[in-house]
């Protein structure tokens, strides 16, 4: 079969003897040598990227983590400034119904006093 294809291909005889001679094995080598340097270089160089997408995932992660401590922080401090708000909207409405019950118990011709207004002012002080 082989010196069938020889046979069709005359430069294939030709290509092989090239192959087996000294020259031939020192640029086979060569071309090897190459192919396996390039090999190297190309995986050392996926090796890098990968350790660099790896870093900067590290630094994403840890810049989220900061991001959600810092929401939960501000959670807190909402709820806090919400509670206060309430104590405070309570403080004002009760002194705003004895304002009003105090007004109430006098009799409704008499108009507001400068002391009224006054303390009108002061409720939300």
């Amino acid at each position: 079969m082989i010196p069938a294809i020889l046979a069709a291909a005359p430069w294939l005889g030709t290509a092989a003897a090239f192959v087996r001679s000294p020259l031939g094995k020192v640029l086979g080598i060569g071309v090897l040598s190459v192919s396996l340097l390039g090999y190297g270089y190309m995986k050392g160089a996926e090796n890098a990227a990968a350790k660099c997408d790896a870093a900067a995932l590290r630094v994403r992660i840890e810049t989220l983590e900061r991001d959600l401590s810092i929401a939960k922080a501000a959670e807190l401090q909402a709820v806090a400034q919400e509670a206060a708000a309430e104590a405070r909207q309570t403080t004002l409405n009760e002194r705003l119904s004895s304002y009003e019950s105090d007004l109430g118990a006098t009799p409704p011709a008499c108009l507001l006093t400068d002391d009224d207004v006054e303390r009108l002012r002061n409720l939300t002080r």
